[in-house]
């Protein structure tokens, strides 16, 4: 037996410093590699990362893949969070760096932006969208009532600070453009949507100021007074509109594409706005007195219901207008619904889109004439109606 003892030297030698690497993706379930190992899927914990700088690759189908650099200290958890870009997103940025003009890009990108739930991004083509439009010399498609339509659904709470910011943003870029704008309706309809009363009535007045012709802002500052309880202010404009044959005890006919003479929209416009503002100001006999025309004309009977409603809404007496209480079931509004080149330009067709809007939303009835009276006063002057 050989008792000699016997020994064994080992040399260890201490492993490379390492550390762990945590990465996240928005969205989740991307593939990343570090110094193009791995292949995780995230969330993805990556151990024994030797310390150094190593490249971190993070990709998925569908989206444009993102690399970056890495630092890794040795005992250290290394975190980061990679947003990836949508291949559409890039698509359409690179689209509005070509054609900055175009404004379907500007919907298109605000839909996907919409549909990932970045609602800040949607407001940012909501405003690049609307300098596009205010510049534009055509009318306007219906790119924009969409992209306006998702800012909306997006935050719905118009004196929200998103609103509040842009809101502020557009008045101020409509100061000086020309008084028959394509932005103009989305602009009124917008600040009278947000009840910025007081806005409207200014921005109505600039413009008068510049075009002293320009009836629709008799229109609008008239409705924006009514609001205000400007009783002097709400009898001038009535008066000057008078003036221009836009508010009269008879009817003002004009002959229609099939051959008949139907009520002039200017005229009913003005004065369905005149005798809001009455009902507004709680002058109801006025009201009455303004509407009496319309009652010979029997495709202008929504516009007539939906004086008599508010009307009903103040003094509350006798049953409500039985047209108007089932108009109220409308849950689509189409409050800057209508395309300019449209060519039922007709008062019966306006008025019923209208009437059932701000029937179902009774305590917002003077915005409607911001988009359909506005709208229709400028394809008259265009030649479009």
């Amino acid at each position: 037996i050989d008792h000699r003892e016997h020994s064994v030297r080992v040399q260890l030698d201490p492993l490379p410093p390492t550390g762990v690497v945590l990465v996240q993706s928005d969205p989740s379930g991307a593939y990343a590699w570090i110094d193009g190992e791995g292949g995780l899927t995230t969330p993805a914990r990556f151990t024994d990362v030797a310390e150094g700088v190593h490249q971190l690759k993070v990709e998925m189908p569908g989206w444009l893949s993102q690399e970056q650099a890495i630092e890794v200290r040795s005992a250290e958890e290394t975190s980061l969070s990679v947003k990836l870009v949508s291949r559409k997103v890039s698509y359409f940025l690179e689209a509005i760096a070509r054609e900055p003009q175009k404004l379907s890009n500007y919907t298109e990108l605000g839909r996907i932006y919409f549909l990932e739930g970045e609602i800040d991004k949607v407001f940012e083509m909501l405003r690049r969208g609307f300098v596009t439009l205010a510049l534009s010399g055509h009318p306007p498609d219906k790119g924009f009532r969409e992209l306006l339509r998702l800012a909306t659904n997006a935050d719905p709470d118009l004196q929200s600070e998103r609103w509040r910011q842009f809101l502020a943003e557009m008045r101020q870029g409509i100061q000086d453009v020309h008084p028959y704008s394509l932005a103009l309706p989305y602009a009124f309809s917008l600040l009278a949507r947000a009840e910025q009363w007081k806005e409207v009535a200014d921005l109505s007045t600039r413009f008068l100021e510049r075009d002293p012709r320009a009836r629709p802002f008799y229109v609008w500052r008239m409705q924006a007074r009514g609001r205000l309880g400007d009783t002097q202010g709400v009898a001038q404009d009535i008066q000057r509109l008078r003036d221009l044959g836009l508010i009269s005890a008879q009817p003002v006919l004009i002959p229609s594409a099939r051959g008949t003479n139907v009520p002039d929209l200017g005229w009913v416009s003005a004065m369905w706005a005149a005798a809001l503002a009455r009902v507004q100001l709680n002058d109801l006999a006025g009201a009455d007195e303004l509407i009496r025309p319309f009652e010979s004309q029997t495709n202008v009977h929504y516009w007539t219901e939906s004086i008599r409603g508010e009307r009903w809404l103040r003094d509350r007496r006798g049953d409500p207008p039985k047209p108007w209480l089932e108009a109220r079931r409308c849950t689509q509004p189409p409050a800057i619904d209508g395309r300019l080149d449209d060519p039922a330009w007709t008062s019966a067709a306006r008025g019923h889109r209208f009437y059932h809007w701000l029937t179902d939303q009774p305590s917002q009835l003077g915005s409607v004439v911001r988009a359909g009276v506005f709208d229709s006063e400028m394809t008259a002057g265009m030649g479009i109606n």
